[in-house]
């Protein structure tokens, strides 16, 4: 019996020791972990702040609108544009934009891709639309929008019909 009692004791310590070790290697892994997270942590402040000063130099170089106020963007679409001023479609027939069956245009494109890919200068684009904007505005006619969600388009030449 004596026997028993000493081999159940000497049981007890020893997972009692191997319990100890356990706890003794967790606590170690969690103040890694902690020491680790408080490093992610001090390097994500650190990038956070790199990205807000290179937001803030981004803003600060970025050309200010126009004193005439700019209408449109090089990266509106089509469809708003046309939704902004009916007379877009007269403008950007007169580029060869969208005016007849082999230039149509989607109505997703942006004016800058428009641009680019009928070889008009987005400038002279731009500033042609902007001035549609210095009468008054009237509002879009609903036959003139384009169709929903990236559709191709035909604008249709000044004074003739889409073809």
């Amino acid at each position: 019996m004596i026997w028993v009692a000493v081999i159940l004791g000497a049981t007890a310590l020893l997972l009692s020791l191997y319990n100890f070790l356990r706890v003794s290697r967790l606590q170690n892994d969690l103040r890694y972990a902690h020491r680790s997270a408080r490093t992610n942590a001090i390097q994500a402040d650190k990038a956070i702040e790199e990205l807000r000063a290179e937001v803030a130099k981004l803003k600060a170089s970025a050309k200010p609108a126009s004193s005439a106020g700019s209408w449109f963007s090089p990266r509106m679409t089509i469809q708003d544009a046309l939704k902004l001023h009916p007379g877009v479609k007269e403008v950007l027939a007169k580029m060869h934009i969208g005016g007849c069956s082999s230039c149509s245009v989607s109505a997703t494109e942006t004016l800058a891709e428009a641009a680019e890919g009928h070889g008009v200068d987005l400038e002279e684009m731009l500033s042609g639309l902007n001035s549609l904007m210095s009468d008054e505005k009237p509002a879009p006619k609903k036959d003139m929008l384009p169709p929903a969600e990236g559709g191709r388009i035909m604008l249709g030449a000044v004074g003739q019909p889409n073809q």
